[in-house]
């Protein structure tokens, strides 16, 4: 049988290498550069010089003298400058009325009902963003203004008895409930603290329609005592913790306006935009409409991570962001920590000045 000529090939390689040690060759190792290459041209020609990325050129091979690259002036970052209401401007009641009417339905209004007083719930995404004491300030700002305030303390620690340390205050336990009624001196106007013992709103908190029948009974025990101070018109807040989905959807129902201080960081942005798209679908899904309004807290001017935070949240809240922002402030928390009220220091730090102007922006967007 004949071998084909490839197996005699191999057989040829095997019996000469069958011998060798080293039956394989080892090439030369040589460096890895790159052979100079020539270009040959024409007599009287140059090449083309090369235009560089940054607006240099140069022939080839030319050594060019030392250029400096002139970057484009940085765009300056915009001087935070808090914003201000417009001023107010006298008109005649009767006057827009083709306006008034085009948006009535737009806007949500409440009854004026003595059994059916207008709520405030401000309620934080987390805790330590200011909730109490912009609270606090409110009912302040209502009593300047002539109008009472019955405040409902959810909360497990209460910095009220600090906040209204300068009042005189009278207190008293009425059902299980600790009633503090403290006196704005310069108007004489109430500002009644009620706050529930921690276990009844903890058991109650996860029942449909509690905050509503809390609402409802402190309202009814309260009507004797403020027709005996012949005040009317008061306002009701309630400083409640952080919310959950089901408290959001009571608080459609139940309050006229939510507030909520918010902080310039990324969690609180993110908060902002998930309860924005719960009060969207409960409008969607149920046709019930909660104003609310947001307040930025802690807010330090020259931060560029605040100032940035704060244009976003313009963008997406717009007319719902308070023009005015609460700067961070130290001399609050030591104002407390000496046992000082916060009206103690109200006419000088910044944040209680900011405070105040905010209160009064909320007020006036509050129903009578």
């Amino acid at each position: 049988m004949s071998l084909s000529s490839d197996i005699r090939r191999v057989l040829e390689i095997f019996n000469t290498t069958k011998d060798n040690p080293r039956p394989y060759r080892e090439f030369e190792k040589v460096s890895l550069r790159t052979p100079e290459r020539t270009f040959e041209r024409e007599e009287g020609t140059s090449p083309q010089s090369p235009e560089s990325p940054f607006g240099i050129s140069g022939a080839i091979g030319e050594k060019r003298p030392n250029a400096a690259f002139v970057m484009p002036p940085l765009r300056s970052r915009k001087v935070f400058r808090p914003l201000e209401a417009p001023p107010a401007i006298a008109r005649e009641p009767e006057e827009w009325k083709g306006i008034k009417a085009a948006v009535s339905d737009l806007v949500p209004s409440l009854p004026p009902s003595p059994d059916r007083w207008p709520v405030m719930m401000l309620s934080s995404l987390a805790g330590g963003s200011g909730r109490s004491t912009l609270t606090s300030v409110l009912a302040v700002e209502n009593a300047r203004r002539g109008r009472p305030s019955l405040l409902i303390d959810l909360n497990e620690t209460s910095l009220y008895p600090y906040l209204f340390m300068i009042f005189h205050h009278e207190e008293s336990i009425r059902i299980g409930r600790n009633w503090t009624f403290y006196t704005y001196e310069p108007t004489g106007v109430p500002i009644i603290v009620i706050r529930p013992e921690p276990e009844e709103f903890q058991e109650g908190k996860s029942e449909e329609g509690f905050l509503t029948g809390l609402r409802d009974e402190i309202v009814a025990q309260a009507s004797t005592f403020l027709s005996q101070m012949e005040c009317s018109n008061p306002m009701v807040l309630i400083d409640a913790p952080p919310m959950t989905r089901q408290s959001f959807q009571e608080a459609s129902g139940l309050a006229s306006i939510l507030l909520s201080p918010i902080r310039p960081d990324l969690p609180s942005l993110l908060s902002v935009k998930d309860m924005e798209k719960t009060f969207e679908r409960i409008e969607r899904e149920e046709s019930r409409y909660c104003e609310r309004f947001y307040v930025l807290n802690r807010f330090v001017p020259d931060h560029p991570l605040h100032q940035d935070v704060y244009d976003v949240f313009r963008q997406i809240l717009a007319r719902r962001l308070c023009p005015f922002v609460i700067p961070e402030d130290p001399t609050v928390e030591l104002s407390l920590a000496k046992g000082e009220s916060l009206l103690d220091v109200f006419p000088e730090t910044p944040a209680a000045v900011s405070m105040a102007e905010c209160a009064r922006w909320i007020a006036g967007k509050t129903p009578r």
